[in-house]
Order: C-alpha cells, then structure tokens, then sequence
C-alpha cells in the first residue's frame, strides 16, 4: 500500500467519517440530531424589604422624621398596591405617619404621608403605593414621621408594622 492510499485509510474520529481508498464509495457524513424540550414554571413572585429603622425618639412637641429605604420585586402582570397593617396594640399618644417613594410607573396612595398610627389611622390594611406592576426596584425613599403627646407614657413604645404588596 502506497503512502497516499495508507493516508486515505485513516478514520477521522473527530469528524466521524471514514476516508476509504481510491475506487471505493465516498464516504458520507453521518449526523446525529437529538432535541430537548425545555419547560421553564415561572411562579408569581413578590417581595418588599425594608432597610434598617434608624433610631426614632421623640417628647411632645414638633413631629420628627427619619428617612431609610426599601426594595421591591414583583413578576406579577396584574397591578399592586404596597400597603402597610399595625400589628398589635398601638400607644396612646403616638401618631406614626409613612411616605413611600412610589417605583417607576406607581404612584403614592394619597398627596402627602399616610397615618398608620394615632387615633385618624386605619390599622390596616393602608394602601401606601398603588399601581406597582412588573418591577425591581431598590434604594427607594421611605420616611417616617413621628408626633407625641402628652398622653404618651414615658419610655419605649413599639408598634409593629407588616408591609406586604397586594392585588
């Protein structure tokens, strides 16, 4: 066998073809075809974070405001309201109001802050932002402001608020 027959003998294994001597079929390149179909279940999401409160005292006199952030996530299609509810027994004397930085496309719930503590406050469910669609927005504005009165006992009162979006 010649060196150039003995060359055209070699199987290429990378290409999968086997390159025969002069005189003999030509060889065909065979190809493998295998598919999969892939099925994504993508499932309603929503989440709100609120960043740390920064301390927050004040005596009767005028209101005091802290400002921190929140984030918030949803893949739900269908609008949501951003509402807060007062969980538990809220003190006398103190009147709690929220404003919220609405995310691109929402709006705040009302023209200026929303009472959800003291004796005009709707323990809950309060609508703070509505029309929240499809979004991940971080970093947005919240402030509180915090007014006493002199019914309010000395010492640490604490009330708890549960933020949650909402159809």
């Amino acid at each position: 066998m010649d060196p150039i027959t003995r060359g055209l003998s070699i199987l290429l294994l990378g290409g999968g073809l086997l390159v025969v001597g002069p005189g003999e079929a030509a060889a065909q390149a065979r190809e493998d075809e295998v598919t999969h179909e892939v099925t994504a279940q993508v499932r309603s999401y929503q989440h709100v974070s609120l960043a740390p409160l920064p301390s927050f005292a004040a005596g009767p006199g005028p209101p005091r405001t802290v400002s921190t952030t929140y984030s918030v996530v949803t893949n739900d299609p269908e609008p949501r309201r951003l509402v807060a509810s007062v969980e538990g027994p809220t003190p006398d004397g103190v009147m709690v109001w929220i404003e919220l930085e609405p995310p691109e496309g929402a709006a705040p719930a009302g023209d200026e802050a929303v009472q959800v503590v003291g004796p005009d406050a709707d323990r809950g469910p309060t609508p703070l932002v509505t029309g929240i669609e499809q979004v991940s927005a971080t970093d947005l504005d919240v402030r509180y402001t915090m007014e006493t009165t002199v019914a309010a006992d000395p010492g640490d009162k604490q009330v708890r608020l549960e933020f949650e979006l909402v159809p």
